[in-house]
Order: structure tokens, then C-alpha cells, then sequence
């Protein structure tokens, strides 16, 4: 049986039997080109590009549409962490979003302040973060109660902050 480990993906699609590709109804010329699309886009997403790459992404805390503190200080999400923004509806997980998808400088309702890799972001960043977070597809899930489920007391998640 031949391996393909050392060889391009295109000539591993080349080997297919020409009825076989036309049996399955593939394009080969357009997987082609969507796999160097997917490639670049995850690229992208990842931070692989050097120039561009958010190694960690920080939120300082604002406040509550009620105008009070926050229940955290300040929150690090490093480089490839997984998080989940959970609450009922209302609690702010939206505005959450946004805040960072904007860069927020405590010009947004929450007062929050978000830093890209310990400092303030320049335009050229500030755009960068909000191409890669309007492509993210994020679930929202209703849960009783809930914020970030990372670097948040039990006693700061038990009540929706923002």
C-alpha cells in the first residue's frame, strides 16, 4: 500500500482514479484552492503570522449596567486557551464580546479596557483583533448564573457582574 506522508496534497489527489472523481462529484482544482484558503485563514486565526501575533489578550475590569465594580480585577487569556462566556440573558455576554472586538479604552459602557500582549493596541492590531472575532463562531448557552469560566471567584460567578 503507498504512503503519502511525503508527498503534496496535490499529488495525493491526482491519485484518485478519474472515475472515482467523478463518481463523488469532486472539483479537484477547487478543494485545491478552498484547503490554501482554509490554511491562510487559520493562519491568520492562530496568530502564525508574526507581525500580527496576540500571544495573550487581557481585559481590565469596568463595571455593571448598574454601574457597579466588577467582580475581578483584570483578566489574561493567553494564546490557544479555550474559554467559555456563559450567563442568562442580559448578563452581558454580547457586550463582553464586543468590548473586544472593539478594543474597548473605557469608551464602552462597561468602562472596560482591553491590552493586546500587555499593552495598549495600535490601529493596525485594534483592526486585526476585530477581523479575527467577527470570523469566530461562538455558541451561547443559558446557564442561571456565569461569567467567565476562568479567574473568577465562586462568589463572583454566583452573580452576574456585567
Amino acid at each position: 500500500m503507498e504512503t503519502f506522508q511525503d508527498k503534496t496534497f496535490h499529488e495525493f489527489i491526482v491519485t484518485f482514479a478519474e472515475d472515482k472523481i467523478e463518481d463523488f462529484a469532486l472539483d479537484v482544482e477547487k478543494i485545491e484552492e478552498s484547503l490554501v484558503d482554509y490554511i491562510e485563514q487559520m493562519k491568520l486565526f492562530l496568530g502564525m503570522e508574526d507581525e500580527n501575533s496576540i500571544d495573550m489578550l487581557t481585559i481590565v475590569a469596568g463595571q455593571d449596567k448598574s454601574g457597579n465594580k466588577e467582580g475581578f480585577e483584570r483578566l489574561d487569556i493567553h494564546k490557544s486557551e479555550i474559554i467559555s462566556i456563559v450567563g442568562p440573558t442580559g448578563s452581558g455576554k454580547s457586550r463582553l464580546l464586543a468590548d473586544i472586538e472593539w478594543t474597548a479604552q473605557k469608551d464602552t459602557p462597561t468602562q472596560r479596557q482591553i491590552l493586546i500582549n500587555g499593552e495598549l493596541p495600535d490601529k493596525k492590531m485594534a483592526l486585526f483583533l476585530k477581523q479575527q472575532t467577527s470570523r469566530t463562531i461562538i455558541t451561547k448557552h443559558e446557564f442561571r448564573y456565569g461569567f467567565i469560566s476562568k479567574g473568577i471567584s465562586r462568589t463572583a460567578r454566583s452573580k452576574p457582574n456585567d
